[in-house]
């Protein structure tokens, strides 16, 4: 089960929605490669969108809905998508940017999401002379069957430039499952559990991007919270008895900045599990957390490249304060110097990491940005265990960091 506000939808629904999506973006007979891009906000049709895609060979692009015009058609563009789907009431941001080959499909904006940024509601409809999504995907009849999971193209950048798009390889079923068992214990989304996830960070983040897809191919049961606010995620841990969460840093100071009577108005008893990244957390505001909602937060370090290669829980933060922790399974984190050699326990030097779980990646368009951030050539030989341990287990490394 899916909820969004007051709204439901069974697996079964869903899975009826991509298959009938699926067909209809199979009719739009996109170039082989060609994308579809995604802005919209946590909604059932991220979700639906995404696998339909894949279903129909085509990547995904998630656009960040924060973005200007010109930002906006520079992903477009640069992206080569063929097809951008859209909630109604951020066409107006950046229509005169689309690029002139790009067909866009509206989606109406949900009520709940048009409440939480205070939308009007003629702004949450399909404007005239705009292709209605729902519509003309309820013209075809559904697909036999949808596989695969998303092939995601996630833009990224550091201080300047424009943003890179990681293009995965796609990942084949034996990929996915090693994905999936090394993501199930850092993300704590288990298969065959009674569990409850809230999702609140935007799906175009490839942190939320990745927790959401993977609680959806566990079939879990998915809160979505239309916009972060502190009391609002309190009211709906109760309320729905969350078990897991993704959270980034400033959410933690959010909620600890309530009134204390409004912290202790709200039963948060059933978290289980979790998980936050994205930034550093002040140590202060780690253990304020955990004295609060006990020993279930839990911190990993990555990038969009790297994935997810280390880790830490929540008594290991206790124990060892600005901890960054430890190689997970699959993951590489190498400490070299300039020169690209090993350094000493202690010695200063530039991290490599890498999730080696996580399909390769090139910057789309772009194969001299790999190649001069030296990734290849650190990586090479030790490539080889991939294919192995894709049903084992690797021998596992901790990170040894000089003392301050």
């Amino acid at each position: 089960m899916i909820i969004s506000g007051e709204r439901r939808e069974s697996y079964d629904e869903m899975e009826q929605r991509i298959r009938r999506s699926a067909a209809a973006i199979a009719s739009l007979e996109l170039a082989n490669g060609a994308p579809v891009a995604l802005m919209l906000r946590n909604d059932f049709a991220f979700f639906e969108l995404s696998y339909a895609a894949a279903s129909a060979g085509a990547p995904v692009v998630p656009i960040n809905w924060h973005l200007k015009a010109d930002e906006v058609g520079y992903i477009l563009r640069d992206s080569g998508a063929e097809a951008l789907f859209c909630h109604a009431d951020l066409l107006d941001q950046m229509r005169a940017a689309i690029p002139h080959n790009v067909r866009v499909f509206v989606l109406p904006t949900p009520p709940e999401i048009a409440v939480a940024f205070g939308i009007n509601e003629e702004r949450t409809q399909t404007p005239n002379g705009w292709l209605d999504w729902q519509h003309w995907r309820d013209g075809y009849e559904p697909a036999s069957t949808f596989s695969g999971g998303p092939n995601t193209i996630l833009y990224t950048s550091g201080t300047t430039g424009r943003p890179k798009g990681v293009r995965r390889r796609p990942m084949a079923p034996d990929q996915l499952a090693a994905l999936d068992r090394v993501s199930s214990p850092t993300y704590g989304i288990r298969a065959g559990a009674e569990q409850v996830v809230l999702l609140n960070g935007p799906m175009y983040h490839s942190a939320p991007n990745s927790y959401g897809l993977l609680a959806f191919r566990q079939r879990r049961t998915i809160i979505m919270q239309a916009r972060f606010d502190a009391e609002d995620l309190l009211r709906l841990i109760e309320r729905h008895k969350v078990t897991h969460i993704h959270m980034v840093p400033t959410m933690f100071v959010r909620l600890l900045r309530l009134p204390p009577e409004i912290r202790a108005r709200y039963d948060v008893s059933s978290l289980r599990f979790v998980v936050h990244g994205a930034a550093p957390c002040p140590i202060a505001v780690k253990q304020a957390m955990i004295a609060w909602w006990g020993p279930v937060i839990h911190e990993y370090f990555g990038s969009t490249e790297t994935g997810i290669p280390v880790w830490h829980s929540a008594e290991e933060a206790l124990r060892k304060p600005g901890t960054i922790g430890r190689v997970i399974e699959g993951g590489v984190v190498r400490v070299v110097r300039p020169d690209g050699s090993a350094c000493d326990p202690g010695e200063p030097g530039e991290i490599f990491m890498r999730q080696m779980a996580l399909a390769d990646f090139d910057y789309h368009g772009l194969p001299e940005a790999r190649a001069e951030a030296g990734l290849d050539a650190l990586v090479s030989g030790r490539n080889r265990g991939r294919a192995d341990w894709l049903g084992g287990r690797p021998r596992l490394r901790r990170v040894r960091r000089s003392r301050r």
